[in-house]
């Protein structure tokens, strides 16, 4: 399902980027016509898009690789409802914003841009919808060995970082509740931000090795600034 949810945002992209690259739209700051991705809303849009299904694949890749190591199964067991929810919505999420690059054009067969968002849409559901994900993240996975794993898997990455202590607190005050449920949801979204600031940390360093390391700095970029400020918010949620 988290693959699903991975292919959808990638196809929005894909589709998305390639008619902006083509549809010539109003006129850029000189007066002169532009395409539809001379437009900073544009490109802000197909920014999220690519760094949405970029760091779902980074989750998955993590998780499946872990799991085919056979070293750590217990960071295995703790990534896979994060990998699950962040990965379905990040499907959903790619193909919403691909149709509002197209426009009214999104609604049309001819794109399938809305054929993508109704496939994507089931796979937040199929396979334990994803309310179950975030209640088994905040609840039985969340007492011991995988926790700890993620813990030391994030540590490793990002050494000891603000937001992994905002983490380590929620942690703590979720285990002290006698139900942690109320607080799953934005608990996980917590965990999702915490890890993909440790993975886009790991990307940013390994830039060159990628065919445009242009486009990996600069969506990394954007979503360790974004996913910091995103962590702060779910951490003061889960304060209240």
């Amino acid at each position: 399902m988290a693959l699903q949810g991975v292919a959808h945002a990638a196809r929005a992209h894909d589709v998305a980027s390639a008619y902006a690259a083509e549809r010539v739209q109003g006129r850029g700051a000189d007066g002169a016509p532009v395409t539809l991705d001379g437009h900073a809303d544009v490109q802000r849009l197909l920014g999220q898009i690519d760094t949405a299904a970029l760091g779902g694949r980074m989750i998955a890749h993590l998780a499946f690789v872990t799991m085919e190591r056979g070293d750590n199964h217990d960071l295995v067991e703790f990534l896979t409802p994060v990998a699950k929810v962040y990965c379905t919505e990040a499907g959903m999420r790619g193909a919403e914003l691909g149709t509002q690059v197209l426009g009214g054009y999104g609604y049309l067969a001819e794109y399938r841009l809305e054929q993508t968002y109704r496939d994507a849409r089931i796979a937040a559901i199929y396979e334990g919808a994803n309310g179950i994900h975030e209640r088994m993240l905040a609840t039985r996975l969340l007492k011991g060995a995988p926790a700890d794993a993620f813990d030391a898997f994030v540590q490793t990455a990002l050494g000891d970082h603000p937001v992994l202590t905002l983490w380590r607190e929620a942690r703590a005050r979720l285990l002290a509740l006698a139900d942690p449920s109320p607080q799953a949801h934005d608990f996980l979204w917590l965990t999702a931000e915490t890890l993909l600031l440790a993975l886009w940390t790991r990307a940013d360093a390994k830039a060159d090795a990628h065919p445009q390391p242009q486009r990996i700095r600069s969506r990394a970029a954007a979503a360790q600034a974004h996913g910091a400020i995103r962590a702060q918010a779910r951490a003061q949620m889960l304060a209240l």
